[in-house]
């Protein structure tokens, strides 16, 4: 494997765990913050309020998003697969 090979295979992985994790990390990032201005402004100063809400969006939105990125990753693989005599040199 030459080393430009190993350095595209490495840059594909990473952006697809970017592209694949940004959403449900944005949905507890904005439900997060609006439980903390919400704490804020009713001076309910309870740790675990945030945590059922973000498991809940995170949830949804995992269950919403799941054919897309099974899709990305079933494709990344088969990719990955077809190239595998490249990687193997």
């Amino acid at each position: 494997m030459n080393e430009a090979a190993l350095i595209q295979l490495v840059r594909d992985t990473v952006f697809l765990v970017f592209v694949t994790s940004a959403p449900l990390l944005g949905i507890a990032l904005v439900i997060g913050l609006s439980i903390s201005i919400f704490q804020v402004v009713t001076s309910i100063q309870d740790i675990t309020l945030t945590f059922i809400p973000k498991m809940a969006g995170v949830c949804v939105l995992t269950l919403f998003l799941l054919p897309w990125i099974v899709d990305l990753v079933s494709r990344f693989t088969v990719r990955l697969l077809s190239q595998f005599a490249v990687y193997t040199q």
